[in-house]
């Protein structure tokens, strides 16, 4: 830089430019100067720095955009690419695609010639795990079943929340089988240190109370959801 910027003035410019052999204006500036540095006006030379802001604002809908698997449409999981495009899968899913006989990636049809040619991205892993991390593993205690966690039909219905959070006219009832009844009680003692409801046949929610717990499960007549019709015959 021919000035420094604390010296620069008018004068120390004209002088600046009176030495100069090849004198040309510059083409660039708006202004009458002269070119001291090629394709930089006074102004570029001479304005005082400013801070870069290097953070940018970015929705969580792109981010998750940028983090799906255009087979599954999940998060990736153990991420591959394919070299010649650089598009990423699941590896599950891009080697299910090639098992099927069609050696191209589904996104733009570029030519895979086998599995050996993909490549694994423990950096785009790393980045999922950061931005969707597993969830915790359940303690041993926890890891038995609920009475509402049940696949059969003779899951129980007994929401574990305040009283009112779930509405009994919006589910279907029927009676249960006496041995998944005493399996009811035997986790809601158990489990009796958060606020538990018990909803009877004819709809209403009450609450369980932890002292009255021995005595007063084993009489609630409960009910399990099904996804039929509803036996109202017992």
């Amino acid at each position: 830089m021919p000035l420094r910027s604390a010296t620069f003035c008018r004068a120390a410019y004209n002088a600046h430019v009176q030495g100069l052999v090849h004198r040309r204006l510059n083409p660039i500036s708006a202004y009458t100067e002269y070119t001291l540095v090629e394709d930089l006006t006074l102004y570029d030379l001479f304005r005082a720095p400013r801070p870069v802001h290097t953070s940018a604002v970015v929705s969580v809908v792109d981010v998750d955009a940028e983090l799906q698997c255009p087979i599954c449409l999940g998060v990736l999981q153990q991420t591959t690419v394919v070299p010649a495009c650089l598009h990423r899968f699941c590896r599950v899913c891009i080697e299910a695609c090639l098992t099927c006989g069609k050696l191209e990636c589904p996104t733009c049809r570029a030519v895979i010639p086998n599995k050996r040619a993909l490549r694994a991205d423990t950096t785009f892993d790393a980045l999922v795990q950061l931005l969707h991390p597993p969830f915790p593993p359940l303690s041993p205690k926890k890891k038995r079943p609920a009475p509402n966690d049940l696949a059969d039909s003779t899951t129980l219905v007994v929401a574990f929340a305040q009283l009112g959070a779930v509405a009994p006219s919006q589910l279907q009832w029927t009676t249960t089988l006496e041995a998944t009844v005493h399996e009811a009680n035997e986790w809601l003692r158990e489990h009796l240190s958060v606020p538990a409801i018990v909803c009877t046949k004819d709809g209403a929610a009450r609450p369980l109370d932890a002292t009255l717990a021995d005595a007063t499960t084993e009489h609630f007549p409960l009910y399990y959801r099904t996804s039929g019709r509803v036996d109202t015959s017992s």
